[in-house]
């Protein structure tokens, strides 16, 4: 017979065979196997097995004809090696024989396999005419990945699944290269809530038992210690009666609190033991120091004392030197296992604080995050209660935030790895601490907000007003139902009912405002506002239920905060000094009619500014351009009169008689004070001294609806937030 070429599979290789035949045998030279012994032998298996792979898998063995013994056969080699090929092929092709045609041999050697959906014969011929050697190797290098498997699967599906396993190998080392190379799981916030609203100052510190948050404040009365629910509330004190108390740590097995007092920056504080309980502190012996915390087991105290660090008993015995540094340490905290100890240090010539770590016999001291930079402040380290994260407050340079840095991180779990960014916000952050379980951290966020209090007369005290509100330079409605103010965070014009509802934003085109007045009738706002950085400030109108502000008079000369007449029809404002067109230009003070646009000039105001128009009418008060002269015009007389003289007026205000006039003298040799001149005595008198326990820095001065006086104050509020923390 000739040729029988089939059609190649997809993605094969053509191949083309010989029909087994006895012109074949002499051509390629292939010596004849002629029992079943000698096919078994070359096959390397018992005759029994090479029987069954004759009758079940269609082994090329073929009989001597006239022969009926069952061992009278005879193979060729070449056969049996493209067999040991064909079963694997053949499965190929068995699964798109679609593509195949119908192809019927009489030659013994085409084994016949049967279709299995239509049952029709087809024949299939051997085919992959590769030399028996090499089909030897592949056979035992499958034998050597699974001996068992080249026992029982024919040689075409041992390379199968030689492929496999390769292919098996190389995906497990693909995976492990993805899982080396892709990012870490980072600790992500879920979410945050405020447990604290009462904008006072907060100290640096904070700490927990669990159930309870414990840090100092800043109050009316001074720096207390004072405490908050975990769930959040309205804090309350707990202080005995320390001057200016830094809490330090905490023990929770113990149930006391480390305090310094007094802690300044120039003093060394006591130390002292606090129980949460409520009961009396307790010295620790004679011990001054820069900063404390408790040992690792409850039992030891460190302390600092400069550059070194000491450990001492619980009642302050036994004291030691435990380390020696480059640098003043503080913020003293101890991983949970107690092998190692954290701490903040401040070093030349930057000056910037880090954090350093040591072993537990105080040896082996070096910076915590190598490659971070000089500026790159940090600080409030410590560890979650599962030892497994050490978070920390860090400023690049400015404001602080909180980071997590994995302990044990690294391919093969030790070191650390890169720190991770928790927190975002243009608050400062600082102090924090963790709760049992470990799903929050608590944080104290510092903003800066600028406070109103109220002078009580007969307490001889600041207290505060409108807590809920972050502003200044308030002023009331006629009806006493509305104030106007400027917004701490945007310098925008805002207004708010007294009883803290509908408050509404006035002004968003303006980059700051200053010094609102209400209308007498309640209609119209003025103030002072400016537009850009390019702009000069000027005199604006606008309507008290919102809308468009208008200029009170077209002028290339910096104008002040407009006042009004006592029916509205009129507005006054100063000029401000150092403002005028040409060299060596007074300031004068201007008066404008609204209706007809009219202006005028305050006869004899040269050198006056900073006008404020009697509620009656009747006058006028302003201030001299060097701020130590209160001045008053008298419309009836036409003349100016010096009611009072001062080290430096920055305000001043009418009483709503028009009898008295306030004034507030920022630089007088006692502090600053705010005074009043009636208008028969024309001689000041102390109303209030500025309290030096909680130093009140105001340079605005207003009246509250009942006459006593306001001013404002700029404090560190600091409040307390609980973020939720998913921790990988």
């Amino acid at each position: 017979m000739g040729k029988i070429t089939k059609c190649r599979p997809k993605g094969r290789p053509y191949v083309g065979f010989m029909a087994n035949s006895k012109s074949a045998e002499g051509e390629d030279g292939n010596k004849r196997l002629d029992t079943w012994k000698e096919i078994s032998t070359y096959l390397d298996r018992d005759v029994t097995t090479v029987m069954r792979w004759e009758r079940e898998r269609a082994l090329p063995v073929h009989r001597v004809p006239g022969h009926a013994k069952r061992q009278t056969v005879y193979a060729y080699p070449r056969e049996i090696d493209e067999w040991l090929l064909g079963p694997g092929d053949r499965s190929q092709e068995l699964g798109d024989r679609s593509q195949e045609p119908e192809v019927r041999s009489q030659e013994p050697g085409v084994a016949s396999l049967r279709n299995g959906t239509g049952g029709a014969e087809r024949e299939v011929g051997a085919k992959h005419g590769r030399p028996a050697s090499t089909l030897r190797e592949d056979e035992e290098r499958t034998n050597v990945l699974s001996p068992w498997m080249a026992a029982l699967v024919p040689h075409g599906r041992r390379q199968f699944f030689t492929y496999l396993i390769t292919a098996g190998s190389v995906a497990a080392a693909l995976v492990v290269v993805y899982v080396l190379a892709r990012p870490p799981a980072v600790p992500r916030v879920r979410g945050t809530i405020r447990l604290t609203d009462d904008a006072w100052e907060k100290g640096s510190s904070l700490v927990t038992d669990g159930a309870n948050l414990y840090f100092t404040e800043l109050t009316s009365s001074g720096w207390i210690i004072a405490r908050v629910p975990t769930s959040g509330g309205i804090p309350s004190s707990i202080s005995p009666p320390f001057k200016s108390p830094k809490i330090e740590d905490i023990s929770k097995s113990r149930g006391e609190i480390l305090i310094l007092d007094p802690r300044t920056p120039r003093v060394r504080g006591r130390l002292w033991a606090m129980p949460v309980s409520g009961n009396a502190p307790r010295r620790v012996g004679n011990i001054a120091a820069d900063s404390a915390s408790w040992g690792p087991h409850g039992n030891t105290i460190y302390y600092t004392v400069g550059r070194e660090i000491f450990a001492c008993n619980l009642d302050g015995s036994g004291s030691r030197k435990f380390a020696a540094l480059p640098g003043n340490p503080s913020e003293l905290h101890w991983s949970p296992d107690g092998r190692i100890i954290r701490f903040s240090i401040v070093l030349p010539p930057e000056y910037t604080p880090e954090i350093w770590e040591m072993k537990s016999d105080g040896s082996g001291a070096h910076k915590l995050l190598a490659d971070s930079r000089p500026t790159d402040s940090q600080s409030s380290g410590d560890w979650t209660d599962s030892g497994r994260y050490f978070v920390f407050a860090r400023g690049l340079p400015e404001p602080h935030q909180v980071w997590a840095l994995r302990d044990k991180g690294g391919l093969w779990g030790t070191g650390i790895s890169r720190p991770s960014q928790l927190s975002y916000g243009a608050e400062d952050l600082g102090a924090w601490t963790s709760s049992p379980d470990g799903k929050k951290i608590f944080v104290l966020a510092g903003q800066v907000r600028k406070m109103l209090y109220r002078y009580l007369s007969g307490e001889h005290r600041f207290v505060r007003f409108l807590p809920a509100v972050s502003g200044d330079e308030v002023d009331f409605s006629p009806d006493g139902q509305w104030f106007a103010y400027v917004g701490m965070r945007d310098s925008a014009l805002w207004k708010r009912r007294l009883d803290g509802s509908q408050t509404a934003q006035l002004t968003f085109s303006f980059s700051q405002v200053e010094l609102p007045r209400w209308s007498p009738d309640g209609k119209w706002i003025g103030f002072m506002g400016l537009k850009s950085s390019a702009d000069i400030w000027r005199a604006y109108v606008m309507p008290s239920d919102g809308g468009e502000a208008r200029a009170v008079m077209p002028s290339a000369v910096a104008q002040g905060a407009p006042t009004w007449s006592p029916h509205g029809r009129r507005v006054m404002f100063g000029e401000l000094p150092h403002s005028g067109v040409g060299a060596g230009a007074a300031p004068v003070i201007h008066m404008v009619d609204l209706a007809t646009h009219q202006a005028t000039t305050l006869p004899g105001s040269s050198g006056l500014w900073t006008a404020r128009w009697s509620p009656d009418g009747r006058r006028v008060a302003a201030i001299t351009t060097d701020s130590k002269t209160l001045k008053i015009f008298d419309f009836q007389t036409g003349q100016w009169k010096d009611f009072a003289a001062a080290s430096q007026i920055t305000d001043m205000n009418w009483s709503r008689d028009g009898r008295t006039i306030y004034f507030e003298d920022s630089l007088p040799p006692t502090g600053p004070a705010i005074y009043r001149v009636l208008l028969g005595g024309r001689k000041a008198e102390k109303v209030a001294s500025q309290s030096r326990a909680m130093p009140i820095e105001s340079t605005w001065l207003g009246l509250a609806p009942d006459g006593s006086v306001l001013i404002s104050n700029a404090v560190d509020a600091s409040e307390i937030y609980a973020l939720d923390v998913t921790w990988p």
